[in-house]
């Protein structure tokens, strides 16, 4: 295959016209890159080079404004600096050089400038000599900026299929590709773009009916056949039966797939939301350290659970600054509720390290300073990834082509290349969730150790006083260390939260490795969407829990029906108050989350 089917190349077709060529200085000899080794040429279809023997040079003549002649040669360039192959063809519209770059006009005035370091020329090779010889020029595409239209095939050639179907060639053309046949007469007339999609699987081919429309990014839309297909992933030709379409996917619209998980993220989002509203209206459940780090997470969660749901539902338009917005704030909030479960793993560690201060300093204060470094790392993080992701996203010094640019909007409100969703997303999940198991790991050795120790002191130490149980009873209490009761139930808690968290996000990064139809992932993204489920459950109907809200729903019936006697009053106050006191402690001992 011809090396640049990784590149990005344009594909302008030189034939007989004279284009205008701008030039500062005197008329010299120039080389240009030649896009196939010497001695070979594109092949008819321009997807490889074919060895011919034919040595091509001093081929592009072009005249300048004022009548002098600019001779180029050609010399083969090894490398080219694009990502992929996306053929470009200019038919009839205005070629110059200017300078170094090359400079394209549009019918409607517009101007497109492109550096000529970024370019080759080749001739095609056609075995019928009937047409004079065809250059070919390759540059890095600029589609998402201006308005393409795939052609499968080069010019005066059309789709042929086989009367089986099953295959698909380039045949001589019957008549002139007319584009305003697939657009209809009141669209602009947009630049052309050659070459067959490179998909992974074997392309299918329809027959177009009804109005076609080239969107923003040149994605193609056909609301009659319920499809929209991104720009790299189909062609459109004439055909001895009308136009056909060839595509590699099936249309990303017209699908279960939005519906479906829409509807999953709603059911999540309402979870959510019920956990963030309990544990902000109960006091009690917003204490301890823990408890304000699973809020943390649980917003972050919400968040991104509507932002996901309203692209599912709402149909927001790609591209568009809402389509962006959304983008962002998906990636954001999902990637600060990974830190802060990262930020609960961290937490525990650091509490059966050894390394925390002495239970008599563990006030509200120093915890609340635990959340300050808590909250500057897990917002500091993301906010340093989401800062690289707007300058990959709107740098001028990333070129559109580069597969680490996010390009939102491009193809759906999400990222467009596998590369870039790896570098600002997937990548540092798979980070932090590696880092997640070895602290529980950790966390369950240390505590495993610290159990031993115990014993072993506990059995020392009873040995000498086996005969005063509440002395030794005392001893066992001296001897717990960090171990303590309290601790113990916040490790156990906190791992079945990363449990549940972890491997759900583990299946979600699984399943964008593994890709495939998506059907087959139904049953674990319900699993990822359904993660609300299992926090509410495990957080919030606890018996401690339903108590609270008992508690706090009768004292708001109580408060209807004021007591005026002194008595009664001093009375409903103990009351009161000794049942605040029993609760407090409940709390204080059980650390609810």
């Amino acid at each position: 295959m011809f090396y640049c089917v990784i590149c990005v190349p344009l594909l302008l077709i030189f034939t007989n016209h004279v284009y205008s060529v701008s030039v500062n200085g005197s008329a010299v000899e120039r080389l240009l890159p030649k896009c196939c080794p010497r001695g070979s040429q594109f092949s008819e279809d321009v997807t490889s080079c074919v060895a011919t023997g034919i040595e091509v040079s001093d081929i592009m003549v072009f005249t300048t404004t004022d009548d002098r002649t600019l001779k180029y040669s050609l010399e083969h360039k090894t490398q080219f600096t694009c990502l992929r192959h996306e053929p470009f063809l200019v038919q009839d519209h205005t070629f110059m050089i200017a300078g170094n770059n090359v400079v394209i006009h549009g019918e409607a005035g517009e101007n497109w400038t492109l550096p000529l370091t970024e370019m080759c020329v080749d001739s095609v090779y056609i075995p019928s000599q009937d047409q004079q010889p065809m250059f070919v020029a390759l540059l890095c595409p600029i589609c998402s900026e201006i308005t393409c239209l795939h052609k499968c095939c080069l010019p005066n050639l059309q789709i042929g299929i086989s009367e089986d179907g099953n295959s698909i060639s380039c045949v001589n053309a019957t008549e002139p590709f007319n584009s305003q046949r697939i657009l209809g007469n009141n669209s602009k007339r947009p630049m052309m773009i050659h070459g067959f999609p490179t998909c992974d699987l074997l392309p299918y081919t329809k027959y177009i009916s009804g109005p076609a429309y080239i969107s923003t990014f040149s994605r193609l839309e056909l609301p009659n056949m319920g499809m929209i297909v991104p720009r790299t992933d189909y062609c459109v030709d004439s055909s001895a039966r009308g136009p056909v379409l060839v595509a590699c996917m099936q249309p990303v619209v017209a699908t279960l797939q939005p519906t479906l998980y829409g509807g999953f993220f709603c059911v999540g989002a309402v979870f959510l939301g019920l956990t963030l509203v309990l544990h902000l209206w109960l006091p009690e459940l917003r204490k301890t350290l823990h408890s304000r780090v699973l809020i943390a997470h649980v917003g972050c969660l919400l968040v991104g659970y509507v932002g996901m749901a309203t692209v599912d539902l709402a149909d927001v338009p790609a591209p568009s600054a809402l389509c962006s917005c959304t983008a962002f704030t998906i990636q954001f909030s999902i990637l600060a509720a990974v830190f802060w479960l990262n930020v609960m793993c961290v937490d525990i560690a650091w509490t059966f390290s050894g390394l925390r201060a002495p239970k008599a300093s563990l006030t509200l204060d120093s915890d609340g300073h635990k959340f300050l470094y808590y909250s500057l790392y897990a917002w500091g993080s993301t906010s340093a990834i989401s800062a690289l992701t707007a300058f990959l996203e709107f740098s001028p010094a990333v070129p559109l082509s580069s597969r680490f640019k996010p390009s939102f909007g491009a193809v759906a409100c999400w990222f467009q290349y596998s590369e870039a969703i790896l570098l600002l997303m997937y990548g540092p999940m798979l980070v932090l969730l590696l880092s997640n198991i070895l602290l529980f790991v950790y966390t369950a050795c240390k505590i495993r150790r610290t159990q031993q120790d115990t014993a072993n002191m506990v059995q020392h130490a009873g040995s000498r006083l086996r005969d005063n149980k509440d002395r030794l009873f005392d001893v066992e209490t001296i001897f717990s260390g960090v171990s303590t009761s309290r601790d113990k139930k916040r490790f156990s808690l906190y791992l079945k939260l990363f449990g549940l968290m972890g491997v759900t996000w583990v299946l979600e990064v699984v399943s964008w490795l593994c890709g495939g139809p998506e059907h087959y992932w139904y049953a674990t993204d319900a699993i990822n969407a359904f993660r609300s489920v299992f926090i509410f459950v495990l957080f919030c109907t606890k018996k401690k829990v339903l108590v609270l809200i008992k508690n706090k729903l009768s004292m708001k019936k109580t408060t209807k029906f004021p007591i005026h006697s002194r008595k009664s009053a001093t009375s409903s106050s103990r009351l009161n108050s000794s049942m605040t006191s029993q609760r407090t402690n409940s709390i204080q001992l059980s650390q609810i989350s």
